[in-house]
């Protein structure tokens, strides 16, 4: 890295942790995080023992929230269901024994093996419980066992709060860790010095203004600072064909990003392209007949990790 990106890096890094800073008495939601630190050293205590060979993957699920109010009853949200995540985070329990799966999810999102869950349980077309009663031991076996471990987030400052405390512990098992960030962050917030501290009243909407500003980027702050040796998969989601591969290329060039997933808004659940790190031409994977994108995707990303 020359001395140019180093700095830039610094800044990224000052700016996000002024921005952590400034909303702390929102990510302060009474949760208990040296218990969610005791929990996270429990579950990497296989991955770090000294003969151990075991890989981590930490996925990122669902879309963050942006309060307008510091008692929030209103906000920004994404659209972003989580399925792309919790479909992956499956495909890694079941298939890829190799990988323990540290899975940050928006409350409320899918979640592994029931993200079909209540629609098929209220469906008047399929009568037969089985499929209900997998889900559920597919539940127990793998998000109960050793090798799962959940943590969720709602707003964007408890996202990437979240993220930096993971990281830290993430941190001593270098290339083991595999970084897969399929959340959906918001791009823009509300500084906490203008969020009101009550509900806004609706009479008020009339004539207000809505002054956003930009969510201060991680991802080079992560990939350069907090977890530099691990495998780095983002995502680039757009509704424009025509500028998908230029964009997922710029923020693998700019990020220094290992892998870029480039999907479109409207076929995401058919085909990605993954842009690479040092490779002209992306890699197309294509879904095949009624089996899930996601296991071609885990396969091919676990392909490389391994290589």
């Amino acid at each position: 890295m020359s001395l140019s990106e180093s700095a830039s890096v610094e800044a990224e890094s000052a700016e996000l942790d002024a921005f952590l800073a400034s909303f702390a008495d929102l990510t302060d939601d009474g949760r208990d995080h040296s218990a969610l630190e005791q929990r996270l050293e429990r579950f990497l205590a296989g991955a770090r023992a000294e003969t151990s060979g075991r890989r981590v993957v930490m996925i990122t699920s669902g879309g963050t929230t942006v309060p307008l109010e510091k008692n929030c009853v209103r906000s920004i949200d994404n659209f972003s269901s989580g399925t792309r995540g919790a479909w992956s985070c499956e495909e890694f329990l079941e298939r890829h024994e190799g990988y323990d799966v540290l899975f940050l999810t928006r409350g409320g999102s899918a979640q592994p093996f029931v993200s079909e869950f209540q629609e098929v349980l209220f469906s008047e077309e399929r009568e037969d419980p089985t499929y209900l009663h997998g889900c559920v031991d597919k539940v127990m076996r793998y998000c109960h066992g050793p090798r799962f471990l959940r943590v969720e987030f709602t707003t964007v400052f408890e996202y990437l709060h979240l993220m930096r405390l993971v990281s830290k512990h993430l941190r001593p098992l270098g290339s083991r860790v595999m970084v897969y960030l399929a959340a959906a962050v918001s791009d823009f917030y509300v500084p906490a010095d203008r969020l009101p501290t009550n509900k806004i009243q609706s009479r008020d909407w009339v004539t207000g203004d809505l002054a956003l500003e930009k969510t201060p980027k991680a991802l080079g702050v992560m990939r350069h600072r907090w977890l530099p040796e691990a495998m780095m998969v983002s995502f680039k989601l757009e509704t424009d064909e025509s500028i998908l591969i230029d964009k997922a290329r710029a923020a693998a060039r700019l990020y220094d990003v290992d892998v870029v997933v480039a999907n479109l808004l409207h076929t995401r659940k058919d085909v990605v392209q993954l842009v690479v790190r040092g490779q002209d031409a992306p890699i197309v994977l294509e879904r095949a007949g009624d089996r899930r994108l996601e296991g071609k995707l885990v396969a091919t990303l676990v392909d490389r990790h391994e290589r």
